[in-house]
């Protein structure tokens, strides 16, 4: 039986069957317009190792964690450790005889904890919802999700105190769009790329195990 995909996690994955359970590793980019006229354009990335779980046949959630050292040639004096955590929610919304309408809601955080004499800490918070339509192919034992969502894409980025000054800027142009391709081998094995548009165009990659 053929799994719906939905945009969970922003690393977009499968409704799953109810007790089903997904372990992978995503990888995404982010550019962005800010409110802030004296630094209004910033891109990052992230990376993390989630988990998906199949609560029943309709409804799945994730999550999502990875933490590692960054080293910056930006500011050479600071020793940052960056922390991932997210949080996301898939629900399959309608079915037809040819389309998936599914919806997405995901929440994530990177806190940028520098180690440093400067503390110059930084927390980045990501929000993302969805609507999303699909249609599926199928050739032999692979089958392939093309979908596309009109998207809400929220980013926010404070500096937190005590060791700096509190300053929080807030993402502009929030409605976006997404669309890609995923890619279930065997039922088990899968690969998904995604661009997500929100200022800039945003790549997004997973790879998972079903069980």
């Amino acid at each position: 039986m053929l799994s719906p995909t939905l945009l969970n996690g922003q690393s977009i994955g499968r409704i799953l069957g109810k007790g089903d359970f997904e372990i992978g590793f995503t990888e995404r980019s982010y550019e962005r317009n800010f409110n802030d006229l004296s630094y209004p354009r910033a891109d990052w990335s992230d990376k993390a190792v989630f988990v998906k779980i199949g609560l029943t046949n309709w409804l799945t959630t994730s999550f999502e964690g990875y933490a590692f050292k960054i080293n910056t040639s930006t500011f050479p004096d600071r020793d940052y450790k960056e922390y991932h955590v997210g949080l996301g929610i898939a629900t399959l919304l309608w079915t037809t005889a040819d389309f998936y309408f599914l919806f997405g809601l995901d929440y994530t955080e990177n806190l940028f904890q520098d180690r440093s004499p400067t503390h110059y800490d930084k927390l980045e918070q990501n929000f993302f919802a969805c609507i999303e339509v699909e249609k599926h192919i199928s050739f032999k034992m692979i089958d392939c999700s093309v979908f596309m969502a009109p998207a809400f894409v929220w980013d926010e980025a404070d500096n937190i105190p005590p060791f700096s000054q509190y300053y929080r800027d807030v993402s502009i142009h929030n409605l976006g769009l997404a669309a890609g391709l995923d890619f279930l081998a065997f039922n088990h094995a899968r690969i998904l790329t995604q661009y997500v548009y929100a200022d800039y165009w945003q790549y997004r990659f997973a790879v998972g195990y079903i069980f």
